[in-house]
């Protein structure tokens, strides 16, 4: 079944230099190169577009859509951004009218019957707006979450108490894209308990066929170190250095073991 995601996004935060631009720019084709390569297809509207009342595609919005082929997927990459590069901030923000518009969509969508899930990625450094949509995010109980940007959210997880996981650009780019695995939202909210640390260390190491991780603190810790050996390192968005997928004296910690005794041993 052919997934729709529709992405509202606008230029933020003009500074004359053309930072705000280029963040708010690379935040939207980061986005639909990722789609692509899921073979999803995506409709990127611009939240501000030029003729609101008869849009046309490439000037107002612009279709992602793998199935047509690699160099039509290029060419729609390069309509996104030209129209990301011409479009502005002008006006008033129209966001009500915009909702209205996505909300005209409903009755055709009603026969699917999916779930919803809402990912709000900032392209702003605003401490303001970030604070507000953090408080909604812990407040509401809302398919719903609010995502910083890659060494920002690396902090939250931080400090969150999930220090122990290396956050890399892949983790980022699947809780961009939305799943419904409730582990991933939580990773910024609350430390993990043991067995949402086993069940996450399935996701990080499992391969098809293999045995689950232990829930039992000491056998947990060997398997992980067992992991880790056969594993790449990788990017850390919180150093900004490789690593290893796992941090040994934070999940010690995370674990509330009082020494790793032969897992640093074994790793060694």
């Amino acid at each position: 079944t052919e997934c729709g995601t529709f992405i509202c996004t606008r230029l933020h935060s003009w500074t004359g230099h053309g930072g705000g631009e280029r963040s708010s720019q690379l935040c939207g084709v980061h986005g639909a190169s990722w789609i692509s390569h899921l073979g999803t297809r995506c409709e990127f509207l611009l939240l501000n577009p030029p003729c609101p009342s008869q849009p046309v595609e490439g000037r107002d919005f612009v279709v992602i859509d793998s199935s047509l082929g690699d160099s039509e997927v290029k060419d729609q990459m390069f309509a996104l951004r030209e129209i990301l590069d011409q479009n502005g901030p002008r006006g008033v923000t129209p966001l009500s009218d915009r909702l209205q518009s996505l909300r005209r969509w409903a009755p055709h969508l009603d026969q699917w019957r999916l779930m919803a899930f809402l990912v709000i990625r900032f392209a702003t450094d605003d401490d303001r707006k970030t604070e507000f949509y953090n408080k909604v995010d812990a407040e509401l109980e809302l398919p719903l979450d609010i995502l910083d940007d890659l060494q920002g959210e690396a902090k939250e997880v931080k400090e969150a108490g999930n220090g122990w996981l290396t956050y890399t650009p892949l983790l980022h780019r699947i809780r961009e894209s939305g799943t419904g695995i409730k582990l991933f939202d939580l990773l910024d909210e609350r430390p993990f308990t043991v067995v949402e640390i086993a069940t996450f260390m399935g996701f990080l190491f499992q391969k098809r066929g293999d045995p689950p991780f232990p829930w039992q603190k000491e056998q947990l810790c060997h398997a992980v170190v067992e992991a880790l050996l056969n594993s790449p390192v990788v990017f850390d968005g919180l150093t900004g250095r490789m690593g290893p997928p796992v941090k040994l004296k934070e999940l010690k910690r995370a674990l509330k073991m009082n020494s790793l005794g032969s897992c640093a041993c074994t790793l060694m």
